[in-house]
């Protein structure tokens, strides 16, 4: 019997390995372990902070082992998945040493990695796929045959597999299902529409002051409206990462995150659950993330933050929700992902934002269709079995694997 490890670190990306070890987990063949791995927050100055565990917020179905109780060097499992690939060349957060890719290598036949994000199309850039651990591992698996191309112009392409991503599957799985809110929830939402807003660490670092004014006025724009109303879900390292790197905005922006919370302004939703967002959401309002690419895969409206405007160049910090690309998809674009792909439409900054977006919900439904198969298009096993098919390529992979350590 195999021995297959899998090393999540922070519990709301766990989704990225989920239907991966489900399928192991059901191989009879196969002893499937979550083991979720500490990990250090980094300050301003590059120092590490205590020790962080998110094990105890992993889903209750899931049996989590504790990473104290298994020892690799006398284990050495099989085939150990790994998320996080940047080992100490992360600014926000490292994995524990012991658990960097270099020692993970040491003690399995088989080194996976499999992506925390979901692509949806783009190239990787030099200098992630030049880092360290992508010569450590054995198998680096991506979800579309582009990326994998980009890959391969900077390590071994027999090492790269497009198979998709487990967490396509989530949402395929979740499409549509009834979604269960804590009492708190529904009382904040009364009826109305939400709108997942969603805040990405490239919106922090790459527009800082204009993010703060963007993010005040689009909660304004929401704010003790009738009908439709903010699902605020932050990226998770958000405050870590503005403390640490953009530390001149932090006392602004956590005296945000506690306005819209005290004042109950929306549901503010810090869990590590994005797929309960994702299902009972009635719009995404962001910019581009992985949150944005499993959203397109549920058919329901996604609206573009804009911070610049193509036609009109740099947009004043103050221009708050006014300018949006709402798309439509043009079937004739192979990149169906890339903002070309797109029918653009620029609202007026004169328009109420609120009030178009409430209306474009609604006359949305007509293009759900064409949406789901816009984002389907360049995804390698879009349908939901991308876990079965990674899981079933490794256990082949493992015929000729490394020898045991």
């Amino acid at each position: 019997m195999l021995e297959v490890v899998f090393l999540p670190y922070i519990a709301a990306m766990w989704d990225s390995m989920e239907s991966v070890w489900r399928a192991a987990d059901a191989d009879p063949n196969v002893k499937a372990l979550v083991v979720p791995v500490p990990y250090h927050e980094v300050s301003q100055r590059g120092k590490l902070s205590k020790l962080r565990y998110e094990g105890d917020f992993m889903p209750s179905d899931i049996p989590v082992v504790d990473y104290k109780s298994y020892d690799f060097t006398e284990r050495k499992p099989d085939v150990i998945y790994m998320h996080n690939p940047y080992d100490s060349n992360n600014h926000v957060t490292n994995v524990h040493k012991d658990f960097y890719s270099s020692r993970m290598r040491k003690h399995t036949r088989m080194l996976v990695y499999l992506p925390y994000n979901a692509s949806g199309e783009k190239s990787v850039t030099a200098n992630i796929a030049r880092m360290e651990s992508f010569r450590m591992f054995d198998r680096i698996i991506v979800d579309t045959n582009q990326l994998a191309d980009s890959f391969a112009e900077h390590v071994s392409r027999d090492k790269i597999a497009a198979m998709g991503s487990p967490k396509f599957d989530k949402v395929v799985q979740e499409r549509g299902k009834p979604v269960q809110l804590p009492d708190q929830w529904q009382s904040i939402i009364d009826g109305r529409r939400t709108v997942l807003l969603n805040t990405t660490l490239n919106d922090i670092l790459k527009n800082g002051t204009a993010f703060i004014c963007k993010l005040k006025a689009t909660i304004a724009a929401f704010t003790d409206k009738p009908d439709l109303m903010l699902w605020w879900r932050p990226h998770p390292l958000s405050a870590v990462t503005i403390r640490t790197m953009r530390p001149i905005l932090y006392g602004e922006y956590a005296a945000i995150v506690h306005s819209f919370i005290d004042r109950r302004t929306g549901i503010y939703d810090n869990t590590s659950d994005v797929h309960r967002a994702i299902n009972a959401a009635d719009a995404y309002y962001g910019n581009e993330s992985s949150l944005k690419q499993l959203f397109g895969l549920t058919g329901k409206p996604v609206v573009f933050m804009m911070f610049k405007n193509s036609t009109r160049g740099e947009l004043p910090v103050d221009a708050g929700v006014e300018y949006l690309v709402p798309y439509q998809y043009r079937k004739d674009i192979s990149k169906p992902l890339s903002r070309e792909a797109y029918i653009i439409r620029e609202l007026s900054p004169r328009a109420d934002f609120y009030l178009f977006l409430r209306d474009y919900i609604i006359k949305h439904a007509e293009h759900a269709a064409d949406q789901i198969e816009a984002f389907s298009r360049n995804i390698v096993n879009a349908n939901g079995t991308a876990g079965e098919k990674i899981h079933a390529y490794i256990m082949e992979q493992m015929k000729t694997a490394r020898p045991k350590p």
